[in-house]
């Protein structure tokens, strides 16, 4: 069922329809290929998550930051994740300047790096895992935006330039808006305002503009039915135990 933000939908309905898209994505059917492979995304699987932050950044941001990942993911879905603390590592530094365009951070590269690193191939010595970036860039192109995270990435980056970690409730709020994005929430929560019994509010913490740390019960809902796709789609076919 295509999603049509203009026409009414059943909380049935929509529970359905973010479930169907889960399952096409873990399967990669949704998955676009980076150097002629798709990367299913499992990241999760092993509950950790590394990262790194350049060294303009202070460790208090970083420990905002983890702190903001680990609530939402613990509050949505009951994930309690493993934080891999490196630093101004040199791999992550390198993946970083590769990503760049005339100095400036492009997203959709970093989340190819991140993706296709050898250090998540298990058959090369790696782990699953997901990847957080503190950087001090700007996006290209973007100087308003923040922050950029992807399920299908597993990856999450902060572009905290011109002292924007000093901006520490908002900060905070961006972190808990893009956990959300990296637990599977695909889209905002103003780009659905139709679903019976699950009323739109602009108080929620999935409006673009971050100005409240909740979530609404209709983004809640959706983590929810996403991570029901993911989990049984994963049982299915054998990667995690029924």
């Amino acid at each position: 069922m295509a999603w049509n933000k203009h026409q009414p939908f059943t909380r049935t309905e929509f529970c359905q329809h973010v479930y169907d898209v889960a399952r096409e994505t873990m399967r990669g059917l949704r998955v676009d290929p980076i150097g002629g492979t798709r990367y299913l995304p499992y990241w999760w699987l092993n509950g950790e998550v590394r990262v790194f932050w350049e060294a303009g950044i202070p460790r208090s941001t970083v420990d905002l930051i983890v702190n903001a990942v680990d609530q939402r993911a613990r509050e949505t879905v009951g994930l309690k994740f493993n934080f891999q603390l490196y630093g101004s590592e040199r791999s992550s530094s390198e993946q970083v300047s590769q990503a760049l365009v005339r100095g400036q951070l492009d997203p959709d590269k970093l989340f190819a790096l991140a993706t296709s690193e050898p250090w998540r191939n298990e058959r090369r010595g790696g782990r699953q895992h997901a990847d957080i970036y503190i950087t001090t860039k700007q996006f290209v192109g973007d100087h308003a935006s923040w922050a950029a995270a992807c399920f299908k990435h597993g990856a999450m980056m902060f572009c905290l330039h011109s002292g924007r970690h000093q901006s520490h409730d908002f900060l905070r709020r961006v972190a808990l808006h893009e956990t959300t994005h990296l637990l599977g929430m695909y889209c905002h929560c103003d780009d659905y305002q139709n679903v019976a019994g699950l009323p739109y509010t602009p108080a929620c913490n999935m409006h673009y503009s971050c100005s409240h740390a909740d979530l609404c019960p209709k983004c809640r809902t959706h983590i929810e039915c996403w991570w029901q796709g993911v989990q049984d789609e994963a049982k299915e076919v054998g990667v995690l135990r029924a």
